[in-house]
C-alpha cells in the first residue's frame, strides 16, 4: 500500500494502469484515494471494537483533499464517543427498504414479512459490509431447525438477491454468499410421484358442489394445452392478475368439460355473491 503526502496536484492527476490502487495520505492516519479506471474514491481504514473496517464515504473531485481529511476527523471523533461512523444508509436493513421500494414482484410483500421476522432482527441493524459468511451460515442453521430446510433456502436465496442488488450498486462491497450454502437440492424437493390416471378419476369423480367445481376448473386450467370436440374449441381467458407476465393469456379446454364448468357457474356466482366472474369462456368454431 504505498503512501505519500497526498496534494490536489497529485490527486487531480493520480492514475492507475487497470488495477484499483490505494494511496494512503501520511497527514492522516487511514485516509486513502482509492483509484479505478472509471472513478476516484476517498476510503478510510479504521478500527473499532478490535475488527479492522474499512469506509467509502465521498467521490474525488467532487470531496476535495481537505474536506476528506475534515471528514476523517469528524469521524475519528465519533469512534471516539463511541458511535459507528458509518452512514445509517448502509445498514442491511436500509439497504433491504431501498430494495423493497425498486422491487414490482408480486411477492413483495412476502418478502418484506420474511425479512421481518427472520432476518432484521439479527442483521437489521448492522453494516451490511460487516455480515460475514459464518453469520449467514448460522442464521439459516436456527431458521432450519424452526422452519425447515425449505424456508432456510427461501431465506438464502432472498438475502442473496438484497445483497447482488447492493453489490450491483457498490464499488467495494462484496457478497459474502457463495455456491454450496443451500440446505436442500432441487432434485431433492421434488415431489416422489404424480396421481395416476385412475386417482385422477377417482378424484374427478368424487369433485361435487361448489367446491368441486372448482376443483375440476383449476384442474383443466393446468393440464390441458389444446383440445377440440366435434371441431369446436373452447378457449378460457385467463385475467393478467393470475398470471406472472403483464397481460392475458389464452388457455384451450375442452368443450364437454367446459360445459360443465358453465353450468355450475350459477352456483359459483351465488357463493361469491357477486354477478361477474373472473373469467370468460367463449368458444371459437374451427374447420375439420
Amino acid at each position: 500500500m504505498p503512501r505519500r503526502q497526498l496534494t490536489d496536484r497529485f490527486c487531480d492527476h493520480a492514475k492507475t494502469d487497470g488495477q484499483q490502487i490505494d494511496y494512503f495520505d501520511e497527514a492522516v492516519s487511514g485516509l486513502a484515494l482509492r483509484v479505478s479506471p472509471t472513478k476516484k474514491a476517498w476510503t478510510w481504514l479504521y478500527t473499532r471494537g478490535g475488527k479492522r473496517k474499512r469506509l467509502t464515504f465521498a467521490t474525488y473531485p467532487a470531496t476535495s483533499l481537505a474536506s476528506a481529511r475534515a471528514k476523517v476527523d469528524l469521524m475519528r471523533q465519533e469512534i471516539e464517543a463511541g458511535r459507528d461512523p458509518l452512514p445509517q444508509a448502509e445498514t442491511f436493513k436500509a439497504i433491504c427498504e431501498e430494495y423493497l421500494r425498486r422491487c414490482r414482484l408480486r411477492t413483495k410483500a412476502d418478502r418484506q414479512r420474511c425479512l421481518e421476522r427472520l432476518v432484521w432482527p439479527v442483521f437489521g441493524s448492522r453494516p451490511i459490509g460487516e455480515i460475514r459468511r459464518s453469520e449467514i451460515v448460522r442464521l439459516l442453521d436456527g431458521i432450519e431447525d424452526a422452519n425447515g430446510s425449505v424456508m432456510a433456502d427461501r431465506t438464502l436465496a432472498l438475502v442473496r438477491t438484497i445483497m447482488n442488488y447492493h453489490a450491483s450498486r457498490s464499488d467495494d462491497f462484496r457478497s459474502p454468499i457463495v455456491k454450496g450454502m443451500a440446505r436442500t437440492k432441487p432434485k431433492e424437493r421434488q415431489r416422489e410421484r404424480t396421481l395416476t390416471d385412475d386417482e385422477l378419476r377417482s378424484v374427478w369423480a368424487a369433485a361435487s358442489g361448489v367446491f368441486g367445481s372448482m376443483v375440476k376448473f383449476y384442474r383443466l386450467r393446468g393440464t390441458r394445452l389444446k383440445s377440440t370436440w366435434c371441431g369446436l374449441s373452447v378457449m378460457l381467458l385467463l385475467p393478467s392478475y393470475q398470471l406472472p407476465m403483464a397481460s392475458g393469456c389464452l388457455a384451450p379446454m375442452a368443450k364437454r368439460q367446459s360445459a360443465a364448468s358453465l353450468n355450475s357457474r350459477s352456483a359459483l356466482i351465488g357463493s361469491a355473491g357477486s354477478t361477474t366472474t373472473p373469467f370468460t369462456i367463449f368458444a371459437e368454431r374451427r374447420g375439420v
